[in-house]
């Protein structure tokens, strides 16, 4: 198990492009060598875009993983991560009642429920018209 997180730390570094050239030749036998190492090294270069995308990682990290974005593929992940993680943000909807467009669950009737489909539309017309007058707090017209 301790291996295991030494082999992580290892390819991280690596990624990263922290190692010496003799250490990361030697990673690169091993790489070859094993097949669980290898997959171990996919899964963090995935995990390291995503992190990036995130802007999980630590200045200087980000700055050596840019770096290291040097060939198209490599680039068109990392860009393809970012938007796709904006994208879930995006369609998570609003968080709060201070985000525009925040509905509260006491608003919204689900449709099939007893007037559910009249009420979610009276209700998402009332939460537009509150959007538009720029009053965005829930509270009633």
């Amino acid at each position: 198990m301790a291996e295991r997180g030494a082999d992580e730390t290892l390819i991280r570094s690596y990624l990263l492009g922290v190692l010496t050239d003799d250490e990361a030749d030697a990673l690169e036998e091993r790489l070859i060598a094993d097949d669980e190492l290898y997959d171990a090294m996919l899964i963090g270069e995935e995990d390291l875009i995503d992190a990036y995308a995130r802007g999980e990682l630590d200045p200087q990290e980000a700055e050596r993983f840019e770096a290291r974005l040097t060939s198209p593929g490599r680039r068109r992940r990392a860009e393809t991560s970012k938007f796709l993680l904006d994208y879930a943000e995006e369609a998570a909807g609003p968080k709060s009642p201070s985000d525009p467009g925040f509905i509260r669950k006491s608003e919204y009737q689900y449709p099939g429920a007893k007037g559910g489909e009249e009420k979610a539309v009276e209700n998402s017309r009332r939460q537009s018209s509150r959007l538009r007058k720029g009053k965005l707090t829930g509270e009633p017209d």
